[in-house]
């Protein structure tokens, strides 16, 4: 049994208003996908550029004879690749990470804000704004 009856406040009054958190999800979205966008794409490329169909057997002598202009190149060590693939995955990584961190901020924000918003139309608060049920 309540003591008091309770008071119902239409969500509309509130501020700020519910379109933040469609705001919050949709920046979310957007970063969960482009962080997938660029692994997927960055993952492909360097599947692509392993060339698997020459393959030599441990202990054979190969010669290469590389002419300006050709496609095929020998690999020795690393010129950047790996740091720039593990550079690109970083990204991919962080930029999920930081879309899921902006919409938690802006949802516990707009939450609270309405809350104290709420709370402050309750108890009669002229700078709250006009309440008309009341």
């Amino acid at each position: 049994m309540q003591p008091f009856p309770s008071v119902e406040i239409p969500a509309n009054e509130l501020r700020p208003g519910r379109h933040w958190y469609a705001t919050a999800t949709a920046i979310a979205v957007l970063l969960i996908v482009v962080g997938a966008a660029i692994g997927v794409y960055r993952f492909n490329s360097a599947i692509d550029s392993v060339d698997t169909g020459h393959q030599f057997a441990n202990g054979d002598t190969v010669t290469l004879r590389l002419e300006p202009g050709s496609e095929k190149a020998i690999s020795i060590g690393d010129s950047g690749g790996f740091f720039a693939f593990a550079g690109w995955l970083i990204l991919a990584v962080a930029l999920p990470v930081l879309g899921i961190g902006i919409c938690a901020v802006i949802v516990l924000v707009t939450a609270f804000r309405r809350g104290r918003h709420r709370r402050r139309l309750l108890a009669g608060d002229p700078s709250a704004g006009p309440v008309a049920h009341l």
